[in-house]
């Protein structure tokens, strides 16, 4: 379930998506197929996602609700300040 949708990805290898929504068990990630008929696996980087988010989008609200959600490593300094 999506609870928000933030801006995460700077750099995309397309911006025309047409579909994004078969899951991929066994990577954790997500199928996208463009409108060139591409298909794409989206995945997320579980260690270093929530470091991303505090440091390069500079959003600290995101990065400890990621860090909270999937238990996910990362936001143990980001707590103590």
């Amino acid at each position: 379930m999506i609870n928000c949708a933030a801006p995460t990805f700077i750099k995309s290898p397309s911006l025309n998506l047409h579909t994004l929504r078969l899951n991929e068990y066994s990577s954790k990630g997500l199928y996208a197929i463009n409108r060139r008929g591409q298909v794409l696996l989206v995945t997320v980087n579980e260690q270093t996602i929530v470091n991303f988010v505090s440091g390069q989008l500079n959003n600290l609200e995101l990065a400890v609700s990621l860090a909270k959600r999937g238990n996910l490593p990362g936001a143990e300094k980001l707590l103590r300040l």
